[in-house]
C-alpha cells in the first residue's frame, strides 16, 4: 500500500488544459517574431542550412555565415523567393560574418537539417522552410507543462503544487521565445526536464534498473546536443549517490560509477574530441575574435562586471524578444520577479522534513550553472574587457528543478490550507495573464514600434512581412483567449479545493515502515502510483 494520492480526471485535463494554452503561445511567438530576430537566429539557421547542403561541420571560426541566408532578409525580391531560387542568385559564402554554431555538437543542426530534406526545403518558399524548423521547436519543447506538472507532483504528492508547476512554464515569457525559435536550446530544455524528472523518481524511491538505463540514455542525449547541458552530470551523479546511500555505501557507490561511465559512453565522444584536437573542452566559436587589454593603469572592475551580468541575466531569463534590449520587459519587473523568487527559494525551500534531501540535491543543478557562467564569463572579461557570453537562456537547463524548489518553497508560505488554495489559485492566474502579456509584448516590439495599442500599421505590416495570413494570428489569438478561460477553470478546480495530501511539512514515513508496508501489499514502492 502507499500513501500517495491517483491523479484524478480533473488534474490530468488541468494540466492538459495548460499544455494547450502553452502550445498555443509557442505557436504564436513563432508566427509573429521577425525572422531570425530572436538571439542568435540567424547563426542557428544558418548552421541548419550548411548540413542540409552538406557542407558538413568545419572547425569552429571556420565557417561563415551562406550569401543565401543573409539575402532572405536583405533581397528585395527574397519575399517571393524559394530557397533554390537564393541558392542560385546568391551561392557561397562570402559574408565575412562568422557562424560560431560549430563550436557546439551538431546534433541538433543534423536533426533540424534531416526535417528540411523531409519538406523539400529547395522548392519551398525561404519563410515557410524557416517556419518549419521553428515549428519543430515548438513539437520539441510543447511536453514543459507535463514535465513540471509530473516532477512537483512526484516530490509534493501534492495534485494542487503539480498544477500550479504546470502553469509557472507560462510564468516565464523567455521559455516560450526559446520554444519557439530555431536554436539549440530548445531540445535542452526538453532532455534536461526530462533528466530533473527521472532525477527525482530515483531521489524519491524509484531504485528499479530501468529508471537508471533511462538516466543515462536522457542524460548522454542532453550533453550530446550544447555544452550547457554538462552540470547536469555532477547533479545527476550527486542524486543517485544521495539515494543509493538510503541502502548501503557500495551501492551508492556503484550505482554512481555505473550512471557516469555509461552518460561518458552515450554522450562525451563529442567532449573528448575537443579536448584532443584543439585543448580545451569547447573551443572558441569565434576564433579568430582578438583578445583586448584594458587600458593603462585600469584593470576588471569588479562593480560593472556584477552590474552588466545581474541585467543581462534577469532581462534575458524573463522576457527578451532578440538583440535590441529595448525588446526585453521592463527591468523594474525583472529585477523585483528574480529577487522574490531568489529570497523565497532561500527562505523557504530547505525546510527540515521529508523533501529536505531532494531539495538539497535539486539546488546543486542552478548553482553548478551560476558558477561556471559565472566563471566562463569572468573569464572572457579579463580577455576582451567585454562582458560578453552571459545570457538568463542558458539558466534554463535548471529550468525544471527551480520550478520544483519553488514548488517546495511557495506552499510553505500560507499557514492553512485555505490560503495555500488561494495562493495557488493565484499563480494559475497569473501564470495565464503573463502568458496572454507575452504574446501582445511580442506582437508590439515586433509589429507596432513598441506602441501600447494594435494598430493598423502593425496589421498592414505584417499582412506585407509576415509568415502566415493575419487571419491565422487572429485564430490563434481567439484559440488562446479561449484555451485561457477554459484552463483556468480547470485548474481551480484544482487549486482552490481541499488538498488531497498530507500538510507540506509533515515528515515522510521511515524507510522501513514504507517498505515493511510495500512488502505486504506485494507491490514495490518505487512502482507507487505517483
Amino acid at each position: 500500500m502507499t500513501d500517495r494520492p491517483a491523479v484524478g480526471r480533473r488534474e490530468r485535463l488541468a494540466v492538459a488544459s495548460l499544455t494547450v494554452v502553452f502550445v498555443l503561445v509557442l505557436l504564436l511567438f513563432a508566427v509573429v517574431t521577425k525572422p531570425y530576430d530572436a538571439a542568435d537566429e540567424m547563426a542557428h539557421f544558418d548552421a541548419v542550412m550548411q548540413l542540409a547542403l552538406g557542407n558538413g561541420w568545419g572547425t569552429p571560426g571556420t565557417v561563415h555565415v551562406l550569401d543565401a541566408v543573409r539575402a532572405s532578409v536583405t533581397s528585395p525580391s527574397a519575399a517571393t523567393a524559394t530557397w533554390g531560387d537564393l541558392l542560385r542568385a546568391y551561392p557561397g559564402a562570402s559574408d565575412p560574418a562568422v557562424d560560431q554554431m560549430t563550436q557546439h555538437p551538431p546534433t541538433y543542426y543534423l536533426v533540424a537539417a534531416g526535417l528540411l530534406h523531409l519538406i523539400g526545403f529547395r522548392d519551398l518558399l525561404w519563410s515557410d522552410a524557416f517556419l518549419a524548423v521553428r515549428l519543430l521547436d515548438v513539437a520539441i519543447v510543447a511536453a514543459l507543462p507535463v514535465i513540471a506538472w509530473a516532477t512537483v507532483r512526484r516530490l509534493t504528492r501534492s495534485a494542487r503544487g503539480g498544477v500550479v508547476a504546470a502553469a509557472a512554464v507560462l510564468l516565464v515569457p523567455q521559455i516560450a521565445v526559446v520554444g519557439s525559435v530555431v536554436t539549440n536550446d530548445a531540445p535542452v530544455l526538453l532532455l534536461a526536464g526530462l533528466v530533473t524528472l527521472v532525477t527525482v523518481r530515483v531521489l524519491t524511491g524509484d531504485d528499479r534498473r530501468r529508471t537508471l538505463v533511462l538516466l543515462v540514455l536522457l542524460l548522454g542525449a542532453l550533453v550530446w546536443v550544447k555544452g550547457t547541458g554538462l552540470p547536469a552530470v555532477p547533479f545527476v551523479l550527486v542524486a543517485v549517490f544521495v539515494a543509493g546511500r538510503r541502502v548501503s555505501w557500495r551501492r551508492a557507490l556503484v550505482r554512481t560509477v555505473a550512471v557516469g561511465a555509461g552518460t561518458a559512453l552515450v554522450g562525451a565522444w563529442w567532449w573528448l574530441q575537443n579536448i584532443v584536437v584543439f585543448g580545451r573542452l569547447q573551443p572558441d566559436g569565434f576564433v579568430g575574435r582578438t583578445d583586448q587589454s584594458f587600458p593603462k593603469g585600469q584593470g576588471p572592475d569588479l562593480a560593472e562586471f556584477v552590474q552588466v551580468s545581474w541585467d543581462t541575466i534577469t532581462r534575458t531569463f524573463w522576457g527578451s524578444s532578440g538583440h535590441n534590449a529595448g525588446h526585453a520587459v521592463s527591468p523594474v519587473l525583472s529585477d523585483v520577479a528574480t529577487v522574490l523568487t531568489v529570497v523565497v527559494l532561500v527562505a523557504y525551500a530547505f525546510r527540515r522534513g521529508r523533501t529536505l534531501v531532494p531539495a538539497v540535491v535539486l539546488a546543486v543543478f542552478p548553482l553548478l550553472l551560476i558558477l561556471l557562467q559565472t566563471a566562463t564569463t569572468w573569464s572572457s572579461y579579463l580577455r576582451t574587457t567585454g562582458v560578453n557570453g552571459t545570457q538568463g537562456r542558458y539558466y534554463f537547463p535548471a529550468l525544471i528543478a527551480l520550478i520544483a524548489l519553488s514548488a517546495l518553497a511557495w506552499r510553505r508560505l500560507p499557514r492553512t490550507d485555505a490560503g495555500r488554495g488561494r495562493l495557488a489559485s493565484g499563480l494559475v492566474v497569473t501564470s495565464l495573464v503573463v502568458a496572454a502579456y507575452g504574446v501582445w509584448f511580442q506582437w508590439r516590439v515586433s509589429w507596432e514600434g513598441g506602441t501600447i495599442l494594435v494598430t493598423r500599421g502593425g496589421m498592414d505590416a505584417y499582412a506585407d512581412a509576415g509568415p502566415v495570413p493575419g487571419a491565422v494570428v487572429l485564430v490563434l489569438v481567439v484559440l488562446l483567449g479561449v484555451g485561457a478561460v477554459v484552463a483556468g477553470g480547470l485548474a481551480l478546480r484544482v487549486t482552490g479545493g481541499t488538498a488531497t495530501t498530507c500538510p507540506p511539512d509533515r515528515p515522510a514515513p521511515s524507510t522501513a515502515t514504507s517498505t515493511s508496508a510495500s512488502a505486504s501489499s506485494g507491490t514495490s514502492h518505487s512502482e507507487a502510483p505517483r
